[in-house]
């Protein structure tokens, strides 16, 4: 017996209701961040080529602690390869590019922001922004949600399941 293949409907908006109907006219609740996932993998193994979507990625980086600061290096190197490898996303974190020796320091506060505007200006061709939450939502982080809200960029929330203490020789890498 031939197993049925799901087949993502095409949404098309009702008229001043606002709602999101499938092309049979019957009403729909949006899908799971899981079923899109399910879908773009289905995509991509229709068509090997398809383009990545392009995200920015908010995860926190400025540390209370040196380890602290190490550790959200590490988890931010995680969330782009979680967007690499898990939902083929071309991920642009700007607060890993941006403070590297040599580029700018994100000690003082004017090269902080401009870094951080620099980042948002991205924001003009990137499709969506991903939200990582491990480490709950920093003050830098809701100026980039902000920012994609304002935009009218979607916003997605993640998480990587990084609820454990990290040994201080583990983000020494």
């Amino acid at each position: 017996m031939k197993q049925k293949r799901a087949v993502k409907p095409k949404y098309l908006s009702k008229k001043n209701t606002g709602k999101k109907v499938c092309s049979s006219g019957d009403e729909h609740p949006p899908f799971t961040q899981s079923q899109n996932s399910m879908f773009r993998f289905f995509d991509k193994i229709k068509n090997p080529k398809m383009p990545f979507k392009r995200v920015i990625v908010e995860s926190p980086f400025k540390g209370r602690t040196p380890f602290e600061q190490r550790r959200n290096i590490a988890y931010a190197r995680a969330c782009a390869h979680d967007c690499l490898v898990n939902h083929h996303e071309a991920p642009f974190l700007s607060h890993l590019l941006y403070t590297q020796d040599g580029i700018l320091d994100d000690t003082i506060p004017e090269e902080r922001q401009d870094g951080i505007d620099a980042g948002l200006a991205w924001g003009e061709v990137a499709e969506a922004t991903v939200v990582y939450v491990d480490f709950d939502i920093s003050k830098g982080m809701e100026y980039g949600i902000a920012a994609a809200k304002n935009a009218s960029r979607p916003v997605e929330y993640r998480t990587l399941g990084w609820n454990f203490n990290f040994n201080e020789s583990e983000t020494n890498k």
